[in-house]
């Protein structure tokens, strides 16, 4: 299987956003601010899942699983890789020569000293 690119560098920056806003949660003084930056750390997941009927968002806040937290951070995860599949599929749409450039880029770095 061969991921795309463009999803798997949206993936990147999600992390690296994810790890961003836990250490800054980590440092805050209080409880509520310590709150406010861990539901932010996995918005998407968060409003995915709020947007269920069936899951109303003060049930899953107020009768906190670790099974929902782990579950909300994949969902973002998936949200953000198929937002970079989106992405790429309309760059390379609008101007195909960029794969062209971008491969032999690619080919130029990574190129085998054999």
């Amino acid at each position: 299987m061969k991921f795309n690119r463009g999803g798997l560098i949206c993936v990147g920056l999600y992390a690296s956003y994810v790890l961003f806003m836990l250490v800054v949660a980590y440092l805050a003084l209080d409880g509520k601010t310590r709150g406010f930056f861990l539901a932010l750390s996995a918005l998407p997941g968060w409003l995915v899942v709020g947007a269920m009927p069936e899951a109303p968002m003060e049930w899953l806040l107020v009768n906190y699983y670790p099974v929902v937290g782990f579950g909300v951070y994949l969902v973002s995860i998936a949200f953000a890789y198929l937002s970079g599949c989106i992405l790429d599929k309309i760059i390379l749409g609008t101007a195909p020569t960029l794969e062209r450039l971008d491969n032999w880029w690619f080919d130029r770095v990574h190129r085998d000293d054999r």
